[in-house]
């Protein structure tokens, strides 16, 4: 009796484990093949910029199991090895277990006020994606996503976050076009939190519209529809 009581409490606790299991992100190293040289003080950088690919799996959460992730850097302390075939491995935020990288909404580390202007860059970027499409255009995209961050301007050239290089005015033209761009996306952060810890990343995931929006569109496409239905007799 006391074998089967034991086997059963070990099946009770396999859907836990199953279920705490760290998941994995794949790097593919940059994501329009190379980065390029920027030169940026506040904090004092000067190296290669760009964005990241690889792929996330295994997630509890499967929106973000997707077979593309792109990704921007969000701090400028620490580094990551991004090159193609290297793995770390990735939970949940409030999931319990180790993992080297938290996946967590963006508003978990940022204000308000960068949550939207980060939105608002990537939803252009998403919307259009001929802003972004070639690496040049990713080490800009790079340089605004940290402005974003580490400034409160729309200005690579002015404030307390800048960059002597030639991406900066590219940067710059997103910046300022993101103002005022509807938000379609919602932002989350690869977060690790060693010591030392990988250099956090940014990414991104189509927004859900809300269920009272749905019933606002049902509710229009019902009201077109009916109109479309009665026509005045004469």
């Amino acid at each position: 009796m006391k074998t089967l009581h034991r086997l059963l409490a070990t099946m009770a606790l396999l859907p836990w484990v199953a279920s705490t299991h760290a998941a994995t992100l794949t790097m593919n190293g940059w994501l329009f093949g190379s980065g390029h040289t920027v030169n940026v003080s506040a904090p004092t950088y000067r190296g290669l910029a760009g964005g990241f690919k690889g792929t996330l799996s295994g997630l509890s959460d499967t929106r973000f199991n997707n077979a593309l992730v792109e990704m921007y850097c969000v701090d400028l302390a620490e580094s990551l090895d991004t090159s193609p075939g290297r793995t770390y491995s990735v939970k949940m935020a409030g999931e319990p277990g180790t993992a080297v990288f938290t996946l967590m909404p963006a508003s978990a580390l940022f204000s308000t006020a960068v949550v939207d202007r980060l939105a608002r860059l990537v939803s252009l970027v998403e919307g259009t994606p001929t802003w972004v499409d070639t690496s040049q255009e990713s080490t800009s995209m790079q340089l605004a996503i940290w402005n974003t961050i580490y400034d409160t301007d729309v200005s690579l050239t002015g404030g307390t976050f800048n960059d002597a290089s030639s991406h900066a005015a590219y940067a710059n033209s997103l910046l300022a076009a993101s103002v005022g761009t509807p938000v379609t996306q919602d932002l989350y952060v690869l977060r690790s939190v060693g010591q030392p810890g990988k250099q956090d990343q940014l990414i991104w995931i189509q927004r859900v519209p809300e269920p009272a929006t749905w019933v606002l569109v049902a509710l229009a496409l019902g009201g077109a529809a009916g109109a479309r239905r009665w026509r005045p007799q004469g």
